[in-house]
């Protein structure tokens, strides 16, 4: 069917770089070779368009038609950057020939990488943000340890200093506290009454019994 591409078409080698340097000392590199350089390297696929046009002794600038791989230059600054598409030609559909990009290769000083993909760019993106994120708060959780355990000394330090003096260092009721004291008050007062005396038993704020005189 039009349109569809194999899933073979393209390696990922974007770990592998190439160059020949004897080569480049003998020819250098310009738009007239660059594609000739290319082809001797393990990114170029020798089932392609530009080398039936090679076989058939023509430039590998001019590829020869059909469907296929195809190699074209589509930017460069030379000496120094070429940068090459690969591109698959479909077969002729009534709208014309359609052409699907495959992948960015670029030679940098006689060095030829492929270029990665959008995604797998923007996921190295991503990752190497995540890290300076994580090395961030690490960072920062380093420079407040100080700081917290400076606050814990000092609230230990107000506490010692309570017991020192010997005073009762107060402590929070809590739900039960408060219901039990309740219940203890209401017994004592039951009491009194009882044996009629005119005092009253109360709790103070700090869970000690207060005695008033009526």
């Amino acid at each position: 069917m039009a349109g569809e591409v194999p899933s073979n078409v393209t390696e990922d080698l974007t770990g592998l770089c190439w160059r020949d340097d004897m080569w480049l000392a003998a020819f250098g590199l310009h738009h007239g070779n660059v594609l000739d350089y290319f082809a001797m390297s393990p990114f170029y696929d020798r089932a392609c368009n530009n080398e039936r046009s090679a076989l058939q002794g023509k430039p590998r600038t001019q590829p020869a038609l059909g469907e296929g791989v195809e190699y074209l230059l589509a930017d460069s600054q030379p000496p120094h950057l070429f940068i090459l598409r690969k591109m698959y030609r479909h077969a002729a559909a009534p709208g014309g020939p359609a052409i699907s990009t495959l992948a960015f290769y670029y030679i940098l000083d006689g060095s030829i990488y492929q270029a990665p993909s959008l995604q797998a760019a923007l996921q190295a993106r991503m990752q190497r943000c995540m890290y300076n994120i994580k090395a961030a708060f690490r960072d920062m959780q380093q420079d407040l340890a100080p700081l917290a355990r400076s606050g814990e000394q000092h609230e230990m330090s107000a506490l010692e200093r309570e017991l020192a003096a010997g005073r009762d260092v107060p402590r929070a009721l809590t739900a039960a506290d408060r219901e039990q004291q309740q219940r203890v008050e209401a017994n004592i007062r039951h009491v009194l009454r009882q044996v009629g005396t005119q005092a009253m038993c109360c709790m103070a704020p700090n869970g000690y019994m207060r005695m008033n005189r009526l």
